[in-house]
């Protein structure tokens, strides 16, 4: 019996199959202060615009527009291979989004636009096999390796067993 794969999380999912998902927004959302944005890429439904307070700006990138409305919350259509120009931002969200990409480099290059903070998550296992969305396999400490530079450090990395990933967190230095 083959497993059904879901690329978009919606708030109808139910929640003992995306609670780890949650556990990265909510994550993420302790990371942005009032008045600050969040760039929150491959944004999807913009689930973590439902966790963020009115007073902090939320600009949710997707190549696809959110079904669901999250208020007064900015969505973009945005191919994340692609360079872009987007306002400034303080934090940079990319949970489960970089092994979908064929060229990582851009959304890298937007990432690192960050002024404080990268929120980081990717698969830490072989999913290709399985995923015929994902285009890369990542193991543990590749996405330090790719973000980590003389502008960014390493703040913390965790792993989350159920979701087989790895979350990594960076500070600009």
């Amino acid at each position: 019996m083959s497993q059904q794969v879901a690329e978009r999380i919606t708030g109808d999912d139910p929640y003992e199959q995306t609670r780890g998902h949650w556990a990265r927004y909510r994550l993420a959302a302790g990371f942005a202060q009032p008045g600050e944005r969040v760039i929150d890429a491959a944004c999807g439904e913009g689930l973590l615009a439902y966790l963020l307070p009115l007073s902090i700006s939320y600009v949710g990138l997707d190549k696809v527009r959110p079904t669901t409305s999250a208020g007064s919350r900015h969505f973009v259509e945005q191919d994340l291979e692609r360079p872009m120009v987007t306002p400034e931002f303080e934090v940079f969200v990319g949970f489960e989004t970089i092994e979908h990409l064929n060229d990582y480099s851009n959304y890298v290059k937007l990432a690192k636009q960050a002024r404080e903070w990268i929120l980081l998550s990717t698969p830490v296992v072989p999913t290709m096999h399985v995923n015929p969305h994902h285009k890369h396999d990542f193991k543990p400490g590749d996405l330090r390796e790719i973000f980590e530079d003389g502008d960014w450090a390493h703040f913390q990395t965790f792993y989350q067993p159920e979701e087989s990933s790895e979350v990594v967190i960076l500070k600009r230095r």
